[in-house]
């Protein structure tokens, strides 16, 4: 599963949400606290988890602390979803080891 969780979050923080009509601010709220429920629900299920964010500004690494402290996820299952996990669905394990000839992320923490 991939699931951005953080787009409405990072409306909010710009100061731009307050500017919206009043439906509109309602109906982010009403997606917003569905989202977590069905992120909360997807991690208690073990189902796997992709990370995926449309926000390219530092809002986007905050995916991972919502993984995290919101919905549940280890922090290795949270670091996962964007390495192992990506990895599969894109189908590209080149990206896998770290051996000579193949293409490699490594993540230190």
């Amino acid at each position: 599963m991939v699931m951005t969780v953080n787009g409405i979050n990072v409306w909010k923080a710009s100061g731009k949400y307050d500017t919206l009509p009043k439906y509109m601010q309602e109906k982010f709220d009403y997606v917003l606290e569905r989202k977590f429920d069905t992120m909360k629900m997807v991690v208690e299920m073990g189902v796997k988890v992709t990370f995926g964010t449309d926000v390219a500004t530092e809002y986007g690494n905050k995916e991972f602390v919502l993984y995290v402290n919101d919905f549940g996820m280890s922090e290795l299952d949270a670091i996962r979803t964007a390495t192992i996990n990506a990895v599969e669905l894109l189908e590209v394990d080149d990206r896998t080891r770290l051996e000579k000839r193949m293409l490699a992320n490594i993540v230190a923490v």
